[in-house]
């Protein structure tokens, strides 16, 4: 059994319910999440990365395609069917499109677009081996100084791309296939977590309160100064330079709370801790279902009862609350419970 560290495990879940926050709400009330919240699990899985597991390229490959795109099929598979099953779903199918969508691991077609995270830690883990091969050649000071300067350079890879396509290489919406550009930032922190790891460990385990809610006030003042940004659509907001610092503030709040409360011993704060655990535990299943899920909502009440709500749109607010708890409370449960039922009768899928 695999050893799990309790307040890792609570800000995964943590995590976990601000990505489904962010995705039922509309923007103009969840737009500060996507500052940090994709960000925060690249940089867990740094901080849990044991380099000693993978002694070649091809171990590694082999260990995380089993543990990412696996689940990616999966996922994709399940939420085609559902595509096909309903039919104004099945009229907007494409297979062009569908074709379009797995370069940009998109999948917008199949009505599950959050999967795009599997194929992006893929790609990531693919070019971590390297990044390693060469930051393990260099002194500590030296490394992190490469890890800034490429990092802030990445920054402005969205633009360079839209220069060069479609005038020299023609590329699908001006991207790198299957997330390789978003990916290349999602190893600048997954590296800061993985080379960092005893000193982030030790400034998470001294927080206080009040270092707590200073961190939240600066990342609400940086967010009200850079607005939007997004890993996925590789934007950075209005001063691009602010991206990382905004991001690893959000980061440190997450963490720190989640250390904060697994510290603190009360019947409330354990029941707070076996939630977040929970969703923790179990996040790459929910979060491969939840999109899916908050687009049956949305697709129900459409329907049913003549509705015009959009995904991220500013729905009645009775209904992004809804969806939030129904996807939350409701289906995100019920398919760890099918999962893991499936599981029990010897069907491994995930």
């Amino acid at each position: 059994m695999e050893n799990r560290i309790e307040w890792i495990d609570m800000t995964k879940g943590l995590g976990m319910i601000l990505v489904i926050a962010g995705h039922t709400f509309a923007l103009g009330y969840s737009a500060p999440i996507y500052s940090f919240h994709m960000p925060l699990f690249f940089f867990l899985s740094g901080l849990v990365y044991n380099e000693a597991k993978y002694n070649s390229f091809g171990k590694l490959t082999k260990a995380k395609a089993l543990q990412l795109m696996k689940p990616w099929l999966v996922f994709y598979l399940v939420s085609l069917c559902v595509s096909l099953i309903i039919p104004v779903w099945r009229e907007q199918l494409s297979v062009k499109q569908m074709l379009i969508e797995l370069y940009t691991a998109n999948s917008n077609t199949i009505n599950n677009s959050s999967i795009w995270y599997c194929i992006c830690l893929f790609v990531m883990f693919v070019l971590l081996y390297p990044a390693l091969a060469v930051l393990n050649l260099l002194k500590p000071a030296t490394r992190i100084i490469a890890i800034v300067i490429v990092g802030l350079l990445l920054l402005w890879l969205k633009e360079v791309l839209n220069i060069i396509s479609p005038e020299y290489v023609r590329l699908i919406d001006n991207r790198l296939p299957f997330k390789m550009d978003s990916a290349a930032v999602a190893l600048v922190f997954f590296l800061i977590g993985y080379y960092y790891k005893g000193l982030i460990h030790r400034l998470v385990s001294h927080t206080n309160w009040k270092m707590f809610f200073l961190a939240v006030v600066l990342f609400v003042v940086g967010f009200f100064v850079n607005r939007w940004s997004n890993i996925n659509s590789m934007d950075f907001g209005r001063i691009k330079l602010l991206y990382y610092p905004i991001a690893f503030i959000g980061i440190y709040c997450c963490t720190s709370f989640c250390m904060l409360l697994s510290n603190k011993q009360s019947s409330i704060a354990g029941k707070v801790k076996s939630l977040l655990m929970y969703y923790g535990v179990n996040s790459l299943l929910i979060f491969g279902f939840q999109s899916l899920f908050i687009r049956l909502y949305i697709q129900y009440f459409n329907s049913t009862f003549g509705m015009s709500m959009e995904l991220y749109g500013m729905n009645p607010i009775i209904h992004q609350i809804g969806s939030f708890l129904v996807v939350a409370v409701v289906t995100s449960p019920l398919i760890v419970w099918m999962f893991g039922y499936l599981r029990g009768k010897g069907i491994n899928l995930i």
